[in-house]
């Protein structure tokens, strides 16, 4: 019989006062002893492609103009005509928003000539991502346009600043099992903080992206009896993950 547990952030305590990056959770009266392997993980199809505060446009056409893009799940075909109804309510000319399907890249066209000022208005935490910022997710660059009724972008529509998810379990008394080739059935030593990656992308079955560890390193023991985790999430860039409001499944077998 194999046994099994999984870290649940919908089980957190606190449940109303914390979110699924940042939690606690009990395995109750079941201690975790020895050695268990990390089989799998289900992230949320939950986070928001474009947010604040890099959800804004600035350009000038007959005045300057500032727009915002309300935060959300977007494509890049979706985010096409949100850009174009923002820059038509604010803008002194008519623009039509449209993305290359072969290229990726995105062309605002307008009934004047125009040119984003994304250089003198990055947002606060541009310099701790530069992706972030709304000019790079576009493909535009961060450089102010030269004015022209029609501008193209340099690089493709990225909307997957986030390539991966790092969860770190806290706080407990274990250390990794190191698997590699180097070390074979060894152990890495003083570490009780146990992180793992998670690549964003994975087999998306519905609303979450089931992931399967492969080749990384995922087995831990546990030297001590464990029975609370504390579980932290974090992005590329070492910000807390929001799920906004979807929870997090971790799920470990006992080796």
């Amino acid at each position: 019989m194999t046994y099994q547990f999984c870290i649940k952030s919908a089980y957190r305590s606190n449940y109303d006062t914390t979110t699924a990056n940042l939690f606690t959770v009990s395995s109750g009266t079941q201690t975790l002893r020895g050695k268990w392997l990390v089989t799998s993980a289900q992230v949320p199809v939950s986070a928001y492609t474009i947010d604040t505060p890099n959800n804004i446009i600035n350009f000038h056409d007959t005045a300057n103009r500032v727009v915002t893009i309300p935060p959300g799940y977007y494509t890049v075909t979706s985010l096409a005509t949100a850009i174009q109804t923002a820059m038509n309510t604010a803008g002194g000319s008519t623009y039509t928003v449209t993305v290359d399907n072969a290229s990726l890249k995105i062309t605002v066209a307008g009934s004047t000539n125009f040119y984003f000022t994304f250089g003198a208005n990055l947002p606060p935490n541009y310099y701790n991502n530069p992706s972030f910022a709304l000019a790079n997710i576009l493909g535009l660059g961060i450089n102010n346009t030269t004015p022209a009724a029609q501008i193209t972008g340099t690089n493709p529509i990225n909307l997957n600043y986030n390539q991966n998810l790092n969860i770190t379990i806290q706080g407990t008394s274990y250390r990794n099992v190191d698997c590699s080739s180097s070390n074979p059935g060894g152990f890495m030593t003083g570490n009780k903080n146990y992180s793992f990656e998670i690549p964003i992308g994975g087999i998306q079955e519905g609303t979450i992206y089931q992931y399967i560890p492969n080749n990384q390193l995922q087995v831990i023991e546990f030297v001590n009896g464990v029975q609370v985790f504390n579980v932290t999430v974090v992005g590329d860039d070492d910000q807390p993950y929001n799920f906004n409001g979807a929870n997090l499944t971790i799920t470990m077998s006992k080796l």
